[in-house]
């Protein structure tokens, strides 16, 4: 049987997160955001198994990602940092990523 000729991997809702301690840093939806990763713990990602996981979906050898949200869950500027190391780490396994 003939092998696909292109393969696609698509992931959804990462959500990096970083507990907001600043009540400044509250405002609008981080509040919410920030008593879900507080309160609903089952909502809470794994942020130490991204680096197993980029090594798993490299070992694949399917070369097209597809990375669709949420990528954060307060919005932070942290999160976003791991959001972006996250798709760096892929890239760097010869991943070509597309973000939407």
């Amino acid at each position: 049987m003939d092998q696909p000729r292109d393969s696609l991997i698509h992931v959804g809702d990462l959500h990096f997160w970083q507990f907001v301690i600043n009540p400044f840093r509250l405002l609008n939806k981080r509040f919410l955001g920030n008593l879900n990763v507080l309160f609903r713990p089952t909502r809470q990602y794994a942020i130490e198994m991204a680096e197993p996981f980029a090594e798993s979906l490299a070992a694949t050898g399917i070369k097209q990602v597809l990375l669709t949200g949420d990528f954060t869950s307060t919005s932070t500027d942290a999160e976003f940092e791991m959001a972006r190391s996250f798709v760096d780490r892929l890239a760097s396994h010869g991943m070509d990523i597309t973000l939407l």
